[in-house]
């Protein structure tokens, strides 16, 4: 069943559309594609997260409750995944890239190089997953794969102004998460 109209709403709006002349119309038409085609996506496409963690802590699980997916299946080596990030407020939304390390202690110097290195490191952010089944040794993994992590880092021979830029920025990150 159609919504109800009378015949009064029916000749207010179209009076209005009629009081807009052709040319008005055209011109308001013209600037709202010239908006749409110059608009550019105000959120940045190259963000991504590297998750580290031991085996079985959960870093596969945690991403897959993020995309919205229940089943998991475990992966090896290195994963790739992504997530979408949407921004409600502008309507706009992005991926953003996410490289889960598996757990294995034995292959994390040579596939860390692909998921964090000097191009992309001011644009990832690094997440450490502990597995709460054994919390006795959760300090140990967090140590382990912060000192992975730092040697890793200071491989990558970043410029040392930068670097010292970058770690102030991370200070409250790092501040809030260990306290």
């Amino acid at each position: 069943m159609a919504p109800y109209r009378n015949s009064a709403q029916n000749s207010l709006s179209s009076n209005v559309n009629d009081s807009i002349e052709p040319t008005e119309r055209d011109i308001w038409s013209s600037i709202l594609k010239q908006v749409q085609q110059t608009a550019t996506n105000k959120l940045p496409s190259n963000k991504s997260i590297l998750v580290l963690g031991d085996n079985d802590s959960g870093k596969s699980s945690l991403i897959a409750k993020m995309q919205g997916i229940d089943a998991t299946c475990k992966g090896s080596g290195l994963e790739y995944h992504y997530l979408m990030v949407r921004d409600e407020y502008r309507d706009e939304q992005t991926q953003c890239g996410v490289w889960i390390l598996d757990g294995n202690y034995n292959w994390k110097s040579q596939l860390l190089r692909f998921a964090l290195n000097k191009d992309n490191f001011e644009d990832t952010t690094v997440l450490v997953v502990c597995s709460m089944t054994k919390p006795w040794e959760m300090m140990n993994s967090l140590q382990y794969w912060m000192n992975c992590l730092q040697k890793h880092v200071q491989n990558l021979n970043l410029d040392p102004k930068k670097f010292k830029e970058y770690q102030n920025k991370s200070k409250l990150t790092i501040f809030c998460f260990f306290y």
